[in-house]
C-alpha cells in the first residue's frame, strides 16, 4: 500500500504541474502550497456484481454458485425452459473529509516536500471528498431452452459500466530558484493556479450463446461463446493560470499581447469503440453424490478500439516535468539553466499522439471447483487464477489491471447464502508515462449474503446484499415454463 500512496500523491503534484523530487541543496524552493479540493466520483456496475441471483433453485435449495459466471456447464439439466432477469437499482454513497486518508496524504506531502520548502512555508493540505455509486443496471436476462440432454441458452449483461468525475479545484503553487545573468542573482519565481475536470466512461456489453450437454452419467460439458462491445469515452480540461516573477516584475502566461507563446491550459477528449469475442468451456464430474468437481477454461481476444484522440498539452519547459520517473537524476523542480530573462514566460506545445486505435486485452482465466453437500447444508469452494492484464495500450502508454487469483467459499441452507472471498490484483502502467502506477499487489475482501425464495411452482424471486468490495443490492427473477 506505500506505493499506491506514493502514487496518489504523485498524481496530485502532477496536475498542478510541480513535480517534487529529493535532491541535494536544491534551488528551487516551494514558497506557497495550497492543494484545494480533490473531488472524486465513480460510479458503476457489472457482471462481477450481484451474479448469486443468476443461480439456480431446486428441491427447496438455491444454489447461488450455479451461474454460466462461474462455469457454462452449470445451466444443463434443465427440463423446461426458463427465463431469467436480473435487475439492479441505482444506489449512493457518500464518503466526505475522510480523516484517516487525509492524514496519510499530509504525511506524504510533508515527506515529499521536505527538501523544498522555505521555513515559512505553510501547506495548505487537500479536503478530499468521495463519492461512490452503484449504477442502474437493467435490463439483463437469459433464456435457457432443454432439448433432451442438451440445454442451450443465450445471454444479454453488462459485462461493465464505468463513469469517473475527478476535479482538483483552487490549487496553488509558487516555486522559486536562482538565475545568474551577468554575473548577478536574480530571484525568479512561478506562480500556478489550477482547477482541472477529467472524465472517463466506459461501457462494455456482452452477448453470449452456450450450449451443454450431458455426455454420460457422470460428466456434462458446455461452451460459451461471448461477444464483447465496448465504447470509451475520455476527455478533460485543465485551466491553468501562471505568472512569472522576474526581480519582481510580472510576466503573464495566457496573455495573447506577450511576444513568446505562453498558453499553459490543457484539454483533451477522446472517442473509441470495438467488438472482441471471449470462448469459455466448462465441464462438471460428478464424484457421487455428496462431491462434484468442476472447472473452466477461458480464452479473450484482444479488441482493437477505433476512435481518435485529440487535444492541446502545452508545458513550461524549464519546469521538470520528467522528475518524476527520472530516478533521482533530475532534483530540481524549476530548472535555471532552461530559463532565458528574454523570454521567462516561454511555452512550448506537445502535441498529443494520435493514434486510430486503442488496444484492450483482457486476461485468460483457469477455474477450479469443488462442491459438497451434506444434508441441509451445501460448500462451494472455487479459485480461479488469470494470465494477463486488463490493459488498454494507447501507442506505447498503457495502463493495466493485473489480477493474480480470486477465491471463494459459498454457504447455503435453504434459501439463504452466503459468500466469503478474496481477490488478488495488481495495478500498473510503465515509469516513462507522465502518470506512472505501482500499487504493488492488493486484496481485496468478498462478501454477500442472500435470500431465495419460490414464489410458485414457476416464479423464484432472488436477492443478494453485497457488502464488500462495493456496497450493493441485486434481485434476480425467473420463470420457469
Amino acid at each position: 500500500m506505500c506505493n499506491f500512496k506514493k502514487t496518489v500523491i504523485s498524481l496530485l503534484f502532477f496536475f498542478m504541474s510541480v513535480q517534487l523530487i529529493f535532491g541535494q541543496e536544491p534551488a528551487s524552493r516551494i514558497e506557497k502550497l495550497q492543494l484545494g479540493q480533490f473531488n472524486s466520483s465513480l460510479s458503476l456496475s457489472g457482471s462481477a456484481f450481484g451474479t448469486e441471483v443468476w443461480g439456480r433453485y431446486s428441491n427447496d435449495k438455491y444454489y447461488p454458485w450455479c451461474t454460466v459466471f462461474e462455469n457454462p456447464a452449470f445451466i444443463s439439466g434443465e427440463r423446461s425452459p426458463k427465463i431469467l432477469l436480473q435487475f439492479s437499482p441505482a444506489q449512493n454513497f457518500g464518503f466526505t473529509q475522510l480523516s484517516e486518508a487525509s492524514s496519510i496524504f499530509n504525511k506524504e506531502i510533508d515527506k515529499s516536500v521536505v527538501s523544498y520548502k522555505t521555513q515559512d512555508l505553510t501547506i495548505g493540505y487537500p479536503s478530499i471528498n468521495l463519492k461512490l455509486k452503484r449504477k442502474l443496471n437493467w435490463p439483463e436476462g437469459m433464456v435457457l431452452f432443454p432439448v433432451k440432454n442438451v440445454t442451450v441458452g443465450l445471454l444479454f449483461h453488462r459485462s461493465l459500466s464505468l463513469s469517473t468525475l475527478v476535479d482538483f479545484i483552487g490549487n496553488e503553487t509558487s516555486i522559486s530558484t536562482e538565475l545568474s545573468s551577468g554575473g548577478v542573482s536574480n530571484k525568479v519565481i512561478l506562480n500556478n493556479y489550477l482547477d482541472a475536470v477529467n472524465r472517463f466512461d466506459y461501457f462494455s456489453t456482452s452477448t453470449s450463446f452456450i450450449i451443454t450437454k450431458l455426455l454420460n452419467e457422470k460428466f456434462i460439458s458446455g461452451l460459451q461463446v461471448e461477444r464483447l462491445f465496448s465504447d470509451l469515452y475520455i476527455a478533460g480540461n485543465w485551466n491553468i493560470q501562471g505568472s512569472m516573477l522576474y526581480n519582481g516584475k510580472e510576466y503573464l502566461f495566457n496573455d495573447p499581447e506577450t511576444l513568446w507563446p505562453t498558453d499553459i491550459t490543457q484539454d483533451y477528449h477522446g472517442h473509441f469503440k470495438g467488438v472482441g469475442w471471449k470462448i469459455n468451456w466448462g465441464g462438471n464430474f460428478i464424484i457421487n453424490s455428496k462431491w462434484i468437481l468442476d472447472g473452466t477454461v477461458s480464452y479473450a481476444t484482444n479488441t482493437n478500439l477505433k476512435g481518435r484522440l485529440t487535444g492541446n498539452r502545452n508545458i513550461i519547459t524549464a519546469l521538470a516535468l520528467s522528475a518524476l520517473g527520472s530516478g533521482g537524476d533530475i532534483d530540481e523542480i524549476l530548472v535555471a539553466d532552461q530559463l532565458n530573462p528574454s523570454q521567462l514566460t516561454y511555452t512550448e506545445n506537445k502535441n498529443l499522439e494520435e493514434h486510430t486505435e486503442l488496444i484492450q486485452s483482457m486476461p485468460n482465466q483457469v477455474k477450479i471447483g469443488l462442491l459438497f453437500l451434506t444434508g441441509k447444508w451445501g460448500f462451494y469452494l472455487s479459485d480461479r487464477l488469470y494470465f494477463g492484464s486488463y490493459r488498454l495500450k494507447y501507442g506505447t502508454d498503457y495502463v493495466e489491471l493485473i489480477p493474480k487469483h480470486r477465491l471463494k467459499l459459498y454457504i447455503n441452507r435453504g434459501g439463504f447464502y452466503s459468500k466469503l472471498g478474496v481477490f488478488f490484483l495488481e495495478a500498473s502502467s510503465p515509469v516513462t508515462q507522465d502518470l506512472s502506477i505501482n500499487s504493488g499487489l492488493l486484496s481485496v475482501p468478498l462478501f454477500c449474503f442472500g435470500y431465495s425464495r419460490k414464489i410458485s411452482r414457476q416464479f423464484i424471486f432472488n436477492s443478494t446484499m453485497e457488502v464488500s468490495p462495493i456496497p450493493g443490492v441485486n434481485f434476480g427473477f425467473q420463470y420457469q415454463f
